[in-house]
């Protein structure tokens, strides 16, 4: 259900102009950046209406916090990237990079940079490199097995933090979108 009213809010919402040359790439890699820029919107929306104080929250102890899982969704871009890539985006630091930040805003920058990252990687790879052999912690993968691992990773972490949002009474910005146009058009209905 959360996922058909998703997709129809999706569908409503009109995209913003593109410059005539900005056309959506068509295969692997434009499936990839819709479902890419789809998740980053959401992610970002709900990182900008979580409160600050709610991001040291945490579901049990030694699950990662509110602050560690928005910067673990950053992680998973730059890592994805970097097998893809070959190289790691200059400044991160794997190890360290979730328990870099608590600050919402530094977030929100810090999740729009991996998104960034993540989606030049893909739009950079050439078709022809797709089935190159690729070491993921031990796994034999491919740059292509990178990109859907990618994608994939993007939505779990996106349930994730909604599920946290929940848990903290803060609801996501596209379902009270949703509930405020079907209040206006039951107002309109009677």
């Amino acid at each position: 259900l959360t996922a058909c009213v998703t997709l129809a809010w999706a569908q409503e919402q009109k995209a913003p102009a593109q410059p005539a040359q900005a056309v959506m790439p068509g295969g692997v890699k434009g499936a990839y950046l819709k479902q890419s820029k789809f998740v980053e919107g959401q992610m970002v929306q709900l990182a900008e209406v979580i409160p600050q104080k709610k991001y040291s929250w945490r579901p049990a102890k030694g699950v990662r916090s509110m602050a560690e899982a928005f910067m673990h969704a950053a992680l998973g871009n730059y890592i994805s990237s970097s097998k893809i890539t070959g190289m790691m985006a200059e400044g991160v630091d794997p190890a360290k990079l979730e328990k870099s930040e608590s600050n919402k805003g530094k977030i929100v920058e810090a999740l729009k940079k991996s998104f960034e990252v993540a989606n030049q990687a893909v739009m950079n790879c050439p078709e022809s490199e797709f089935d190159t052999k690729v070491d993921f912690f031990g796994m034999d993968m491919n740059k292509l097995d990178m990109i859907m691992l990618s994608a994939t990773h993007q939505h779990e972490l996106l349930g994730q933090q909604i599920a946290y949002a929940r848990m903290n009474g803060v609801q996501p910005p596209w379902t009270a979108e949703i509930q405020k146009k079907k209040k206006e058009q039951q107002k309109k209905g009677n």
